[in-house]
Protein backbone atom coordinates (compact mmCIF):
# COMPACT_ATOMS: atom_id res chain seq x y z
CA UNK A 1 0.00 0.00 0.00
CA UNK A 2 1.73 3.37 -0.61
CA UNK A 3 1.09 5.51 1.70
CA UNK A 4 1.65 9.57 1.53
CA UNK A 5 2.10 10.80 4.99
CA UNK A 6 3.12 14.04 3.95
CA UNK A 7 -0.51 14.68 1.82
CA UNK A 8 -1.98 14.24 5.88
CA UNK A 9 0.07 16.87 7.70
CA UNK A 10 -0.20 20.46 8.45
CA UNK A 11 2.69 23.17 9.84
CA UNK A 12 2.31 24.25 13.21
CA UNK A 13 4.79 25.66 15.20
CA UNK A 14 6.51 23.42 17.17
CA UNK A 15 6.05 24.84 20.86
CA UNK A 16 2.46 23.67 19.76
CA UNK A 17 3.09 20.35 21.09
CA UNK A 18 2.60 21.21 24.67
CA UNK A 19 -1.48 21.58 23.71
CA UNK A 20 -1.61 17.78 22.42
CA UNK A 21 0.47 16.87 25.09
CA UNK A 22 -2.23 18.48 27.69
CA UNK A 23 -5.19 17.14 25.67
CA UNK A 24 -2.87 13.54 26.04
CA UNK A 25 -2.85 14.20 29.57
CA UNK A 26 -6.49 15.19 30.10
CA UNK A 27 -7.73 12.14 27.82
CA UNK A 28 -5.53 9.67 30.05
CA UNK A 29 -7.39 10.94 33.01
CA UNK A 30 -10.24 10.68 31.74
CA UNK A 31 -9.89 7.11 30.50
CA UNK A 32 -8.99 6.62 34.18
CA UNK A 33 -12.36 8.40 35.30
CA UNK A 34 -14.61 6.37 32.98
CA UNK A 35 -12.65 2.97 33.76
CA UNK A 36 -12.81 3.44 37.84
CA UNK A 37 -16.77 4.15 36.95
CA UNK A 38 -17.00 1.00 34.80
CA UNK A 39 -17.99 2.43 31.26
CA UNK A 40 -16.31 0.55 29.57
CA UNK A 41 -17.03 2.08 25.96
CA UNK A 42 -15.79 5.70 27.06
CA UNK A 43 -12.50 4.40 28.90
CA UNK A 44 -11.43 2.53 25.42
CA UNK A 45 -12.66 5.98 23.85
CA UNK A 46 -10.20 8.01 25.80
CA UNK A 47 -7.71 5.25 25.64
CA UNK A 48 -7.89 5.70 21.95
CA UNK A 49 -7.57 10.07 22.07
CA UNK A 50 -5.03 9.65 24.53
CA UNK A 51 -2.41 8.07 22.06
CA UNK A 52 -3.55 10.00 19.41
CA UNK A 53 -2.70 13.03 20.88
CA UNK A 54 0.18 11.92 22.48
CA UNK A 55 1.52 11.66 18.70
CA UNK A 56 0.12 15.00 17.84
CA UNK A 57 2.08 16.30 20.99
CA UNK A 58 5.42 14.46 19.43
CA UNK A 59 4.70 14.88 15.89
CA UNK A 60 4.76 18.57 16.43
CA UNK A 61 7.86 18.91 18.69
CA UNK A 62 10.05 17.08 16.68
CA UNK A 63 8.84 17.98 13.08
CA UNK A 64 6.40 20.90 13.46
CA UNK A 65 3.21 19.29 11.91
CA UNK A 66 0.08 17.90 12.71
CA UNK A 67 -1.85 15.00 11.61
CA UNK A 68 -5.05 15.84 9.83
CA UNK A 69 -5.96 12.87 8.04
CA UNK A 70 -9.83 11.51 8.93
CA UNK A 71 -8.67 8.08 9.31
CA UNK A 72 -7.18 7.54 12.54
CA UNK A 73 -5.11 4.75 11.47
CA UNK A 74 -3.08 7.29 9.73
CA UNK A 75 -1.15 7.84 12.67
CA UNK A 76 0.19 4.41 12.78
CA UNK A 77 2.11 5.63 9.62
CA UNK A 78 3.50 8.52 11.07
CA UNK A 79 4.96 6.98 13.86
CA UNK A 80 6.43 4.47 11.85
CA UNK A 81 8.28 6.76 9.65
CA UNK A 82 11.23 8.55 11.59
CA UNK A 83 11.49 11.30 9.51
CA UNK A 84 8.88 12.74 11.68
CA UNK A 85 9.29 11.44 15.09
CA UNK A 86 13.36 10.14 15.30
CA UNK A 87 12.94 8.24 18.24
CA UNK A 88 14.65 5.17 18.18
CA UNK A 89 11.38 2.85 19.81
CA UNK A 90 8.94 4.47 17.87
CA UNK A 91 8.53 1.66 15.79
CA UNK A 92 8.20 -0.46 18.10
CA UNK A 93 5.45 1.26 19.77
CA UNK A 94 3.52 1.60 16.51
CA UNK A 95 2.20 -1.99 16.83
CA UNK A 96 0.85 -0.95 20.22
CA UNK A 97 -0.82 2.02 18.61
CA UNK A 98 -2.15 -0.18 15.93
CA UNK A 99 -3.85 -2.53 18.59
CA UNK A 100 -5.07 0.28 20.14
CA UNK A 101 -6.17 2.47 17.70
CA UNK A 102 -8.23 -0.45 16.24
CA UNK A 103 -10.55 -0.49 19.20
CA UNK A 104 -12.26 2.56 18.63
CA UNK A 105 -14.48 0.88 16.17
CA UNK A 106 -15.50 -1.20 18.85
CA UNK A 107 -15.83 1.69 21.29
CA UNK A 108 -18.08 3.64 18.69
CA UNK A 109 -19.90 2.04 16.11
CA UNK A 110 -20.14 -2.05 16.33
CA UNK A 111 -23.08 -3.99 17.91
CA UNK A 112 -20.52 -5.71 20.38
CA UNK A 113 -20.31 -4.46 23.92
CA UNK A 114 -17.09 -3.29 25.34
CA UNK A 115 -15.79 -5.82 28.40
CA UNK A 116 -13.90 -5.01 31.45
CA UNK A 117 -11.58 -7.59 29.95
CA UNK A 118 -11.48 -5.57 26.52
CA UNK A 119 -11.23 -2.09 28.59
CA UNK A 120 -8.63 -3.03 30.90
CA UNK A 121 -6.57 -4.72 28.18
CA UNK A 122 -6.72 -1.44 26.16
CA UNK A 123 -6.09 0.96 29.18
CA UNK A 124 -2.95 -1.40 30.30
CA UNK A 125 -1.66 -0.79 26.20
CA UNK A 126 -2.73 3.01 26.44
CA UNK A 127 -1.21 3.47 29.77
CA UNK A 128 2.00 2.31 28.37
CA UNK A 129 2.31 4.13 25.31
CA UNK A 130 1.29 7.29 27.57
CA UNK A 131 3.96 6.58 29.86
CA UNK A 132 6.52 6.22 26.76
CA UNK A 133 5.71 9.50 25.15
CA UNK A 134 5.66 11.37 28.41
CA UNK A 135 9.20 10.22 28.44
CA UNK A 136 10.08 12.26 25.13
CA UNK A 137 7.42 15.24 25.98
Amino acid sequence: MLFMVDNFLKEIPKKDYGIYREKSKQAFEAMQIAFNNKLWAPSTREAVFTCINAVDALLAKFSGYRNMSKNHMDIVYIIENSKYIPIESAKKQSSRLRKIIAQKNLADYENKAVTLKKASEIKLQAERFYAWAMEYL
